[in-house]
């Protein structure tokens, strides 16, 4: 294998051991483990060719195909409870909540205050306790902000509030992955 193959493979097992660090953490989401025994373990299902899933009441819906289509530059990803998927598009500067089952797709609108370009605009998503968290570019910086979301039909996102403001913006290499960790702590990369 030449130096450069050798490298770029060095730096993809690299990523995907930092996004495994950012995991929940359970074995439930890991192939070959077995899900914890406890009464909260999440079941696991797969979904069939055309991409939906289902899965026992409370359980945890595991997609091997492709469950939704015709998203624009879908960069942040953030599961709901329940197992709804919301979607940020970087570019859009729009959420999208995708139906975990079925993969139907629902505008939750635009993020107000996103500008984007180059690498930046409005990236990574977490949720804790009926808040969507983002991380995205502004006009001067990068931040976080949250909204509240209440996740029943028709809901829509609220007004941005500041968490986390003057992170450093470029052109590129803006960062933007966000996730709370089991200490219940925002990290964000």
């Amino acid at each position: 294998m030449s130096r450069p193959a050798v490298v770029k493979a060095l730096w993809g097992a690299a990523v995907l051991v930092l996004v495994a660090g950012c995991s929940s953490g359970g074995t439930e989401d890991r192939p070959g483990t077995a899900p914890p025994t406890s009464a909260s373990a999440s079941a696991t299902a797969s979904a069939s060719p055309s991409g939906s899933a289902t899965a026992p009441a409370g359980g945890r819906v595991a997609v091997t195909g492709t469950l939704t289509e015709g998203l624009k530059s879908p960069w942040g990803l953030a599961e709901l409870p329940g197992g709804d998927l919301l979607v940020s598009s970087r570019d859009e500067r729009t959420i999208t909540k995708v139906d975990g089952r079925t993969g139907a797709k629902t505008s939750l609108g635009e993020v107000p205050g996103v500008v984007p370009g180059g690498e930046g605009g409005l990236m990574g998503l977490a949720v804790r306790d009926g808040w969507v968290y983002a991380y995205l570019t502004a006009e001067s910086d990068n931040r976080i902000v949250r909204m509240r979301y209440g996740g029943a039909e028709g809901d829509r996102l609220g007004v941005p509030q500041p968490v986390l403001t003057g992170i450093p913006k470029g052109v590129v290499h803006n960062g933007g992955r966000i996730a709370f960790g089991p200490d219940r702590m925002l990290y964000a990369g």
